[in-house]
């Protein structure tokens, strides 16, 4: 409750955007929805959707829509998530993809891990990397994100994420998200 409080009243606000809450993937064939809100200092209030679709057992495609009553752009983006490594209880992936809003338009890139615990419940620790291009290149912000991944049913989990900042043009922050597998 202590870690709750602290992230909800000393976040930053979002300003480059956000890939997918970060946990499970799309299965191939299948799709995936998330709904990914935050709420930020100054009563700023963003809110992130996310569908993707499972292309086969090792990539899936997502897209990334924000909306936000902040004075900062919306954010749309597209990503390919592919599996580096798919072990019984750790797997590895990576993601490339392009945004546009947020702080400015760019490319995003990372890497994501996920160790199950106590009946698939997961810690995850990702690095997120928004590379801005024009006259917001110098501002591109760089994250180590850490959280738990949470299986509510078979089909639904939940997330809930911490952003550190590794750059000065990053930003640190809170967020829960919904995903339903479809």
């Amino acid at each position: 409750m202590l870690l709750l409080t602290w992230a909800l009243f000393s976040v930053d606000v979002c300003l480059a955007g956000t890939p997918s809450p970060f946990g499970r993937k799309a299965l191939a064939g299948r799709f995936s929805l998330g709904f990914h809100p935050s709420f930020v200092k100054n009563n700023n209030f963003l809110f992130f959707t996310h569908l993707g679709y499972g292309l086969n057992s090792s990539m899936s495609l997502t897209s990334h829509f924000s909306f936000q009553n902040t004075p900062f752009d919306a954010y749309a983006g597209l990503d390919l998530r592919a599996a580096l490594l798919n072990h019984d209880r750790i797997k590895l992936d990576t993601y490339l993809g392009a945004h546009l809003g947020g702080l400015g338009n760019g490319y995003d890139a990372g890497a994501i891990c996920n160790v199950d615990f106590f009946s698939s419940v997961g810690l995850v620790m990702a690095i997120d990397a928004d590379i801005l291009s024009g006259k917001n290149s110098a501002n591109s912000p760089v994250h180590f994100i850490a959280g738990l991944d949470i299986p509510i049913t078979r089909n639904m989990g939940f997330i809930l994420n911490n952003a550190f900042a590794l750059n000065r043009a990053a930003y640190r922050g809170f967020s829960g998200g919904l995903i339903l597998f479809l």
